[in-house]
């Protein structure tokens, strides 16, 4: 006889699911001090680090295909991790006393979590975990593991937490859901969980199921149901009914144009980091690149991209966007984005270091050769050049006279210059405040709701503890958006929502409220905001 059981969760990425449990349990991977053979073990620790980085590098281009750059990120991150040298060296302690290889992976990953919690810096402290999967991966590597047999049938992962890399690895043919007894409602795997539609509950705690039992995964209302009745799998049934038709509806608004009652154009465009995402942007019907990434192109490589590496991408970015505007923001390097051969000083506390603009304008070496080749490359279509992390009207005339500078050095080695805007992100409270005076320097405002959610309200989204706080509907934040939205029209300045908020469609009547000209979303999100602002605005086909 079954009885049906209901456990309760957090919802951290929405939708249902049907299938068996995988229960998934972590290997334990406490230090162990025992010894070794010297030099074999060292081999064996930096083979190890030399394929973990290449798996890594094909799971971010495999991530970057199928989920897109800016969730795919956490990948380069990890690869960084193992160049670092704090890490290496804590490692080669370990393996100079004649431990084994795998005690070194413990010795250096537990050194690092003990100066990541030494700061006490939140976003310091999320990078723990990233730490676990990265020495969870070398582990596996020395131990060499066999990899893991799914079911046949379509079944919900059930296990403690999850890391980043186990969510890319998941088969999503058969994976239908994830369920995880602690977990966070924004990490990193919830991110990707999210991108790739996977319906993901945190928080649900222990409980038991056979192999063959029957589990719903609701992520409406937060249940886990256990031998469902007739009645919850009729309506989970409709329910996917429902979905194939959504997914219908959406095609039918890609070419659809949308307008304010006061007839003012209200653009949808895609988030991207590369130029796969810029063409599926295109192919969804995305108006534009609301917000191209570029300091993409300078991680994963051994040094700084060439000026004419750069204008052949920025040239391609412009002609996918055409007919319509392509922002591209220039690099927003640092704090977590530090690439490995950039001699970044380590700093306390490098979320509120030097990055985004202030770094590049303390290196006019890295950063004349990305403005040389945006200038060039605005020949090719609609530009904007987009500063990140600005706080100051100054740092923007800093820019815009470096600009100046090298359009007549151009113009002196027979390179023209065309037409292009000059574009700020609002990514701090300063920054919104001082929208007024931004725009009387600048032509475009691009609110970067990630960044603004972090630094107004202090806090860290993937702080497990913290989390759920990280409210997009404070008062503050929406405080801040409509005072820049504001400032930005009484200017006559174009100004464009950009983040995670921009692509949540329970928010879209909302941010609609506000005026923006321009609402830039991942580009797997464009179908569905593109549904949701139909039905608050008036629309015209293509």
């Amino acid at each position: 006889m079954t009885h049906r059981i209901k456990v309760k969760g957090k919802i951290a990425v929405g939708g249902k699911a049907l299938g068996v449990i995988y229960e998934k349990q972590k290997k334990d991977i406490s230090p162990s001090a025992e010894t070794g053979h010297g030099e074999e073990e060292r081999l064996r620790f930096y083979g190890a680090v030399s394929h973990v980085k290449a798996i890594l590098e094909q799971v971010y281009r495999e991530s970057e295909e199928r989920v897109g750059r800016e969730e795919s990120e956490i990948f380069l991150i990890h690869g960084l991790i193992l160049e670092d040298e704090d890490f290496l060296s804590a490692a080669e302690k370990a393996l100079e006393k004649g431990h084994t290889a795998e005690y070194a992976v413990i010795a250096a990953r537990d050194y690092a979590v003990d100066a990541l919690r030494a700061t006490e810096d939140p976003l310091l402290l999320s990078r723990c975990d990233d730490l676990f999967d990265l020495a969870s991966r070398l582990i596996s590597e020395l131990t060499e593991e066999d990899g893991t047999v799914y079911p046949e049938e379509d079944f919900l992962y059930y296990a403690t937490d999850l890391t980043p890399g186990e969510v890319m690895a998941l088969d999503e043919s058969r994976c239908v859901g994830i369920l995880l007894r602690k977990g966070s409602l924004r990490s990193h795997a919830a991110i990707l969980a999210g991108a790739l539609s996977l319906p993901l509950l945190v928080e649900v705690g222990e409980f038991s199921a056979q192999e063959e039992t029957p589990v719903l995964l609701d992520g409406e209302t937060g249940e886990v149901i256990l031998f469902p009745s007739d009645e919850e799998f009729e309506a989970f049934r409709l329910w996917q009914k429902e979905k194939e038709e959504e997914k219908k509806r959406q095609r039918v608004f890609r070419d659809v144009r949308f307008h304010y009652p006061s007839g003012r154009g209200l653009l949808i465009s895609a988030n991207a980091g590369s130029l796969e995402e810029c063409e599926r942007a295109r192919e969804v019907g995305a108006e534009g690149v609301g917000l191209f990434r570029s300091e993409f192109l300078f991680m994963e490589r051994e040094d700084a991209p060439s000026e004419e590496e750069q204008l052949s991408l920025y040239r391609r970015v412009l002609a996918l966007a055409f007919p319509h505007r392509a922002v591209i923001r220039t690099f927003d390097l640092g704090a977590d984005k530090v690439p490995g051969w950039y001699p970044m000083a380590k700093e306390i506390n490098p979320a509120l270091g030097l990055r985004g603009v202030r770094l590049a304008l303390c290196d006019p070496a890295l950063f004349d050769p990305q403005l040389r080749a945006l200038l060039r490359a605005s020949l090719d279509g609609s530009l904007v050049i987009l500063l990140p992390m600005v706080t100051s009207p100054d740092e923007v005339r800093a820019v815009r006279e470096r600009l100046e500078a090298l359009t007549k050095v151009l113009a002196s080695e027979g390179h023209a210059v065309g037409q292009y805007s000059l574009g700020v992100m609002i990514e701090t409270p300063a920054a919104a405040l001082m929208a007024e005076e931004l725009c009387e320097v600048s032509e475009y405002l691009s609110i970067g709701t990630n960044d603004l959610l972090q630094y107004t309200l202090a806090i860290d989204r993937e702080h497990p503890a913290l989390s759920h706080l990280a409210d997009p509907r404070h008062p503050a934040m929406r405080r801040l958006i409509e005072r820049t939205v504001n400032a930005a029209h009484e200017k006559g300045v174009a100004v464009g929502i950009c983040g995670e908020i921009a692509g949540d469609t329970a928010l879209t009547k909302e941010l609609l409220t506000f005026g923006a000209d321009t609402l830039s979303v991942s580009v797997s999100k464009v179908p569905a905001v593109k549904e949701a602002v139909a039905k608050h605005l008036a629309s015209d086909g293509k």
